[in-house]
């Protein structure tokens, strides 16, 4: 089976990027021949797709802006079509056999309404754009039913067009440290005795940082509870909320990271907390949960949909006062060996999604739904 990918950037840094190289190693695991379309690939992602026999073929930088690409891309695309089984594409091609939604505009902008705030025309013109490529796609891949759901409300797809797949982890990269080495780590850092929070996000709002600054500080039992803030620089709006509400001494902001220095900080943190008002997936959540870190996730978050309520981490609603506070203040009155049992679950969730899984996954809804008969018509 050859099976064409087709992403602007392959990288570890973004979400969708990383998603598309780490799928097509766990396609090649699986004993597809697999080639990659892209136009930004660095050396060290490079390097690892050769290793696993992954072909790359580069299109110029100036075809990859998301204006031009639904033309020259898809051109490129369709060049390469004759000898493929299948073509994946990511939102930006046209006449794609499958399309990864990772980040429906129309959902987004339906959210910032609801929430009336401003949309930028940037936003509406790329979401008219996608919804006419999703309108040729014979198959949309949604990473939830909140996406799934969205896609059918919003761009008018039938549901038979759909399949909902939940996006993988790299469970060989993302995994626990050891428990003497984690406790140094965190004894270096003044965690030893603290309850320690990672929330990763660029949007304050949308990813809801904001609420959850103004929850902690109506917690009870919040001096030994530390708040790190990854993604997003130590700005004066920041700076200045984090002082009014009193919270100088639970907070941290890490600024933007790298990914080693990202996993780290998954390893050494008791919880995840992103209290987004819309998400489609969240793959950094997951990445925390491979980590060992207590998933806490908001409801309009796709990646709620493997979290089970007090069993391997918790869901909340950002959106009821005082929700995100009360489910906190539960946590940090939990004991450590009941702590220890939420970590265990999330990390055995965490590894069920490794993305092997989600490539065999894959093949099989295609397979037995038989979309595969429709794609190669």
């Amino acid at each position: 089976m050859k099976v064409l990918l087709i992403s602007r950037r392959v990288n570890l840094a973004q979400s969708a990027p990383k998603c598309n190289l780490n799928l097509a190693i766990a396609l090649s695991k699986i004993g597809c021949e697999v080639h990659i379309l892209t136009s930004h690939i660095g050396s060290k992602e490079l390097k690892t797709l050769k290793t696993y026999g992954v072909s790359i073929h580069i299109v110029h930088p100036n075809c990859a802006s998301k204006q031009i690409a639904p033309i020259l891309y898809t051109y490129f695309a369709r060049r390469l079509k004759r000898d493929m089984t299948f073509i994946l594409g990511n939102g930006y091609t046209l006449y794609d056999d499958i399309t990864w939604v990772h980040f429906p505009r129309l959902a987004l902008i339906k959210k910032i309404q609801e929430l009336h705030l401003h949309v930028p025309y940037r936003l509406k013109i790329e979401a008219s754009i996608e919804k006419q490529i999703f309108k040729t796609s014979k198959i949309l891949w949604a990473p939830s039913k909140l996406v799934a759901r969205g896609l059918t409300s919003l761009y008018d797809v039938q549901h038979r067009k759909v399949i909902c797949l939940h996006h993988g982890v790299d469970i060989d990269y993302y995994k626990p440290l050891p428990r003497a080495q984690r406790e140094e780590y965190r004894r270096k850092l003044g965690f030893d005795s603290k309850f320690v929070l990672l929330f990763v996000g660029s949007d304050p709002v949308l990813k809801g940082l904001y609420i959850l600054l103004n929850e902690m500080s109506n917690m009870n039992n919040l001096k030994d509870v530390i708040l790190l803030i990854a993604g997003l620089s130590s700005n004066q709006e920041l700076l200045s909320r984090v002082n009014k509400l009193g919270l100088i001494h639970n907070v941290r902001i890490l600024g933007f990271l790298d990914t080693e220095s990202l996993k780290l900080y998954y390893q050494l943190s008791d919880g995840f907390i992103i209290p987004s008002l819309y998400d489609a997936f969240q793959l950094a959540a997951l990445e925390a949960m491979a980590c060992g870190a207590i998933p806490i996730v908001s409801r309009y978050a796709g990646v709620s949909e493997i979290v089970r309520h007090g069993v391997n981490g918790f869901i909340l609603d950002p959106c009821r006062l005082g929700c995100i506070s009360y489910v906190l203040e539960e946590i940090t009155s939990l004991s450590s060996i009941k702590l220890q049992a939420f970590r265990n679950n999330a990390l055995s969730t965490a590894k069920q999604c490794s993305w092997f899984n989600v490539a065999k996954m894959l093949l099989s809804k295609l397979s037995i739904s038989g979309l595969f008969k429709e794609i190669l018509c």
